[in-house]
């Protein structure tokens, strides 16, 4: 994110299919999780059309909230589940991360996505994940929500607008000939 900031140059968006991008980010942290005992349960919707968007933008937005919920759910006893869905509702395409840890306070729950504010020990968090994932989300035209419930867990939910993807123009077979495709 710094380095496009110092570059000053807005990335390419290109076709993104969200639930491959789901069960990438889930790839990535599938080891971590289950040694930590966290089940990973997903409900990715079949035919979710694709939309435009930075590819690697939204990775890091899904991974911070998946690696947020990871590290809540080992301060609590007992079954640690992660939920990832996938949905679509009134052309926004909806990805939810759920999580059976301790919960966030309604206190807490009204600052998350503020610059620099952290609930984590000093040198465990930075406290700017949730505020950055905020600004990507909303540079793709989106939201993020969060609900809580003390004891429960906490479910945030990364809203996208679905963008037409523009078809790959089709490469006549005399222009192919020709040398001009």
């Amino acid at each position: 994110n710094l380095l496009n900031f110092a570059r000053r140059t807005k990335p390419e968006r290109n076709a993104m299919d969200l639930n491959e991008l789901v069960e990438n980010v889930l790839d990535l942290r599938a080891y971590q999780m289950r040694l930590d005992n966290v089940r990973v349960e997903t409900d990715l919707a079949p035919g979710l059309p694709r939309t435009l968007g930075v590819y690697h933008q939204i990775q890091q937005v899904l991974l911070n909230i998946i690696n947020n919920a990871h590290q809540a759910m080992l301060e609590v006893r007992g079954e640690r589940i992660l939920t990832v869905a996938t949905a679509v509702e009134d052309s926004r395409i909806l990805v939810r991360i759920a999580d059976t840890g301790p919960g966030i306070t309604p206190s807490t729950l009204e600052r998350v996505f503020e610059p620099f504010f952290t609930t984590k020990p000093a040198g465990k968090g930075t406290g700017l994940g949730l505020s950055l994932s905020q600004g990507l989300v909303k540079d793709h035209g989106g939201r993020i929500r969060v609900e809580s419930l003390l004891g429960k867990g906490t479910t945030f939910t990364v809203e996208l607008p679905i963008l037409e993807v523009p078809e790959e123009p089709e490469v006549q077979e005399g222009h192919r000939r020709a040398g001009l495709a």
